[in-house]
């Protein structure tokens, strides 16, 4: 895209689109960064009002600023150039921007001795904690050093001046100062080689503490993006993982991890915090974590400057605005507070906000300053019913007379409390009758009538509030009114209720035992074990069945299992009369019925074939092994043979025992290999009977 000629008046199809998109929209960082990057070839009367709308909209923008400096410089308006150092040094902590400062003394002042090491000192104070400033210490340091004279007196101010910068230098935790140690040990040596040693042994320490610290510091401030312009938050990763890369640099800070006293180390998270803004200026977790840090530090002061100057940039912000009402409030400033709060409601105002300052004014001015909140509020254009819930709370705390805020207050709910609930209860009337069908106003209606034991204007508002609210909201009214009856109300009413909520909602399950539990729970406490309320969970739309001659097993949901719990279906069962009915089993299992094994399918009753059809068919692909067809012989003789009474088992276990050996034996046509092959390997039904007839078995 060519650069525009705005001299003459001809912009690019692009410049067009960016003015368009910052008319629309001042804090579009992405088409000023482009606006700026065209104006800065143009004349001064273009470049200049381009810049000063920039700067107005991100004040805190280091590289605007560094722009128009670089801009200004070029066209050689030294005073201009002097004023916006004014402006954007001790706004902005960026060491590029004093980089060009120090460039302009040098290059285009041409400063001496003084002036430049008078700017090289504010210079440090302002952005010499920067891990980047390793390099303008160097030099401040090679200036002092470079003004002591050959032969000066080891105590003379140019040698102290030199000595205690070398001192300050190293213990700053900035690279770029690995060599300066080196040069401090051979100045040291040519000024004192007596008093040497101890010099360096007294800063050795805190030197290697500050070339650790600036390592770290390195390390935390690379994945930091100083160059971006500030945007108003929209949640992007980007942003959350630019925020988060700040959040560990200052707790990085906090830890203080040289051993700083409160005073540096505050100074120190200051010039963090400040940083930090420079491109989250419009991001209000910087503002609140700043001053909440210097708050929990006791620093005042500081804390109040970080949310002033936070709400200066965003006035509208609710939870910023909040915050400093709480820290006024807490600090005996609660006129500041209500001022805060009052500034908030004529900018923003919102239900919350409302409530918010009925709460403060009836902690300091009394009943009198809340209801005169709350009239203000009723009548606010966006008032929901939550305002007069906060209402109706603090008249019944207040006993309805007209009680003084603070303290005072809890001997007026003694002695009027009643009134105090009347007074409530009619303000909640208002708000059904402004608010009718919200079900979230009649059930927290019913709590407060509830709680202050009207239990007949409880059921009035649930019969007023049915038929005015939804069908979805609806199920919440009909389970407290259901709730209530069950506390207060007798069977009959609870079967009433039961009974129109089926009528309402066809679609609930009438008569469930998990309902029937979950009725007569209360609180966290069940009238039934965890896994048998599993088991009571009301059964879901079982999935449609593989095989659709096979009807589905039943599933019942939070089963305890990784999936729904199987249950057996019970549909084809029949009763069981004695009867023995010739069958042959293969008619079960025939796909799991060999020609191997059809020589052990004798008959099988008809009712153990049923209890296997019933038998839930999904544990065969769950990787178990199919039952095979000499498993279900077995499992049908040994059930034939049960005795009628325990007084015959002695007799039918011998009996049992006898007729398993007798089988053991080869038979028929097979071969004993063959029957081995086809019988299970081991029987521990068998191996019991054996050591019991061993043993002597009587009992």
């Amino acid at each position: 895209m060519p650069t525009a000629v705005w001299a003459t008046g001809a912009k690019t199809a692009r410049c067009l689109r960016m003015e368009e998109r910052v008319a629309a929209d001042p804090l579009d960082a992405d088409a000023w960064a482009t606006l700026l990057s065209e104006a800065q070839q143009q004349t001064p009367a273009e470049y200049r009002p381009l810049f000063e709308r920039c700067v107005q909209s991100f004040p805190s923008a280091a590289v605007c600023w560094h722009q128009w400096l670089e801009t200004e410089l070029r066209q050689r308006d030294f005073e201009r150039v002097e004023s916006l150092f004014e402006r954007c040094l001790l706004r902005c902590p960026h060491i590029e921007l004093w980089k060009i400062y120090l460039r302009y003394l040098k290059l285009e002042k041409r400063c001496g001795f003084k002036e430049l090491e008078s700017g090289l000192h504010m210079l440090l104070d302002a952005v010499g904690a920067d891990v980047g400033s390793g390099p303008l210490w160097v030099e401040w340091v090679g200036l002092l050093r470079d003004a002591v004279e050959p032969g000066s007196l080891p105590q003379s101010k140019a040698v102290t001046d030199a000595r205690d910068a070398f001192r300050l230098a190293l213990k700053q935790p900035a690279v770029g100062l690995e060599a300066l140690w080196k040069e401090y040990e051979a100045w040291e040596g040519t000024q004192s080689r007596e008093q040497a040693k101890t010099m360096l042994a007294e800063i050795a320490d805190d030197a290697l503490v500050a070339r650790r610290v600036a390592k770290e510091r390195k390390a935390l401030v690379d994945r930091l993006s100083l160059r971006r312009m500030p945007r108003p938050p929209r949640g992007t990763p980007a942003e959350l993982g630019q925020l988060r890369a700040w959040r560990a640099l200052w707790e990085y800070e906090a830890s203080n991890p040289q051993r700083l006293d409160p005073v540096q180390l505050q100074t120190r998270m200051q010039f963090t915090f400040n940083q930090a803004l420079m491109v989250c200026w419009f991001t209000p977790q910087v503002w609140h974590e700043a001053a909440s840090w210097m708050q929990s530090k006791g620093h005042v002061q500081s804390a109040h400057f970080f949310y002033r100057r936070g709400l200066e940039v965003l006035p509208s912000h609710e939870v910023l605005t909040l915050a400093y009402a709480r820290l006024e409030e807490a600090h005996g400033v609660p006129s500041a507070a209500i001022a805060l709060l009052e500034a908030l409601v004529a900018t923003a105002p919102s239900p919350l906000a409302y409530i918010h300052l009925l709460r403060l004014s009836r902690r300091t001015e009394g009943a009198a300053g809340a209801r005169a909140v709350f009239a203000r509020a009723r009548r606010a254009e966006g008032c929901t019913w939550h305002v007069y819930a906060a209402a109706a709370e603090l008249e019944a705390q207040m006993g309805g007379g007209d009680g003084e805020g603070g303290e005072g207050a809890s001997e007026g709910v003694v002695v009027g409390a009643s009134e105090g609930v009347v007074v409530a209860s009619r303000i909640l009337m208002l708000a059904l009758e402004r608010f009718p069908g919200d079900a979230a106003l009649a059930l927290h209606c019913v709590r407060f009538l509830v709680a202050h034991h009207d239990v007949i204007n409880a059921r009035a508002v649930l019969e007023r509030s049915l038929p005015q609210a939804a069908c979805a909201a609806s199920r919440e009214l009909w389970k407290a009114y259901l709730d209530l009856e069950l506390s207060y109300g007798s069977p009959q009413s609870v079967a009433a209720v039961e009974a129109r909520r089926a009528a309402a909602h066809p679609d609930l399950r009438v008569g469930s035992l998990y309902q029937l539990a979950a009725m007569h729970s209360y609180l966290d406490l069940w009238p039934a074990d965890i896994r048998i309320l599993d088991a009571l969970a009301e059964p879901v739309d079982p999935p449609a069945a593989e095989d659709p001659a096979v009807p589905a097993a039943p599933t019942v949901p939070g089963g305890g299992g990784g999936g729904p719990m199987v249950v057996p279906n019970l549909a084809g069962c029949v009763e069981y009369t004695g009867q023995t009915l010739d069958l042959d089993a293969s008619a079960i299992l025939s796909a799991n019925v060999t020609a191997e094994d059809s020589s052990f399918a004798p008959a099988v009753p008809f009712a153990i074939e049923a209890f296997l059809e019933a038998l839930p068919r999904r544990v065969v692909g769950a990787g178990l092994p199919p039952p095979s067809s000499y498993d279900i012989q077995a499992l049908s003789g040994r059930l034939q043979r049960l005795p009628e009474s325990l007084s015959e088992l002695p007799t039918a276990a011998t009996a049992l025992c006898g007729s398993l050996d007798q089988r053991s034996a080869p038979s028929g046509g097979a071969s004993a290999a063959e029957v081995t092959n086809q019988r299970p390997s081991r029987d521990p039904f068998t191996a019991r009977q054996r050591k019991a007839r061993a043993e002597g078995f009587t009992a």
